[in-house]
């Protein structure tokens, strides 16, 4: 990462039951000088953050009708899936890759940037091994790092919520 980052690792309701992972997450992230929390309980109960970003796992195709991304436009708004979609219908033929990640933003919403990184082509349980909640967090943090290196300081992304990625609809266990 080109500039200081904190992260908010959303472990949801239960999270507790990783923390081992979680407590990984949090050294791994300090071993690049960045700051990392971890945020346990349901999305809803952090809108007092001040955050820039927020990553949303997902589908190829924008739908945002299940788990934290359904959470993410009842909380932000419908302008959210609006956009989502617009982007990958234009910009992606209408199907965005696992491994690829796109921004939306609003500058009157509580979290301004979401960054939606499909973790599958639809809804489905991932297989064991499954690599791809890793290569749409590496996207998702690609293009923070693409964002902040082409952008004025005053918008740069320097806080982000993180979920743990895949593992609601895709039942990684982690």
């Amino acid at each position: 990462m080109s500039s200081s980052l904190k992260f908010y690792l959303l472990a949801g309701k239960g999270g507790e039951r990783y923390q081992e992972q979680l407590d990984s997450f949090v050294k791994g992230v300090q071993l690049y000088s960045q700051t990392a929390e971890v945020l346990y309980g349901d999305l809803r109960c952090k809108l007092n953050l001040d955050v820039d970003a927020i990553i949303t796992p997902g589908n190829s195709y924008g739908h945002m009708t299940g788990g934290l991304d359904k959470a993410v436009v009842e909380m932000l708004g419908g302008w959210v899936e609006r956009e989502v979609r617009a982007k990958i219908r234009t910009d992606y033929c209408c199907e965005l890759n696992v491994g690829d990640a796109i921004m939306v933003s609003n500058d009157i919403s509580i979290i301004k940037n979401v960054i939606y990184a499909p973790t599958m082509r639809s809804p489905k349980k991932l297989p064991f091994g499954d690599d791809s909640p890793y290569r749409s967090v590496l996207a998702a943090l690609q293009l923070i790092n693409r964002f902040n290196r082409d952008c004025p300081d005053e918008v740069k992304i320097r806080s982000v919520i993180l979920p743990m990625m895949g593992s609601n609809t895709g039942e990684v266990p982690y």
